[in-house]
């Protein structure tokens, strides 16, 4: 406290962080929590080790309208790439890495 019967703002953020951070984990947060825990965790809650009820279609939402421009961009870049280098497989580390060094 300082002479003012109040926290000092220093010593009070530290501790809204810290009771921040404990209700994270206890809401199932990420952040300081031991991987395996958080596995056995999901388990525990309904998670099925069987992955044949997930279909493998790509999850997507729409883009930002300030990140369409740029998006938009880069694909023109990609489809170029695709023609002058005949990629067969976007998704080959080697390919990735190529790419990246283009742009």
């Amino acid at each position: 406290m300082n002479a003012s019967g109040s926290e000092s703002s220093k010593g009070g953020q530290a501790k809204k962080k810290a009771k921040s951070d404990q209700g994270a984990q206890n809401r199932g947060g990420r952040k300081g929590t031991d991987p395996n825990d958080l596995i056995e965790a999901a388990l525990q809650d309904g998670l099925t080790e069987d992955k044949s009820e997930i279909d493998g279609d790509p999850v997507r939402k729409a883009l930002s309208d300030t990140t369409k421009p740029r998006y938009n961009q880069l694909m023109k870049i990609w489809e170029a790439y695709v023609a002058k280098f005949e990629v067969s497989d976007p998704f080959d580390t080697r390919t990735m890495k190529h790419f990246t060094k283009t742009v």
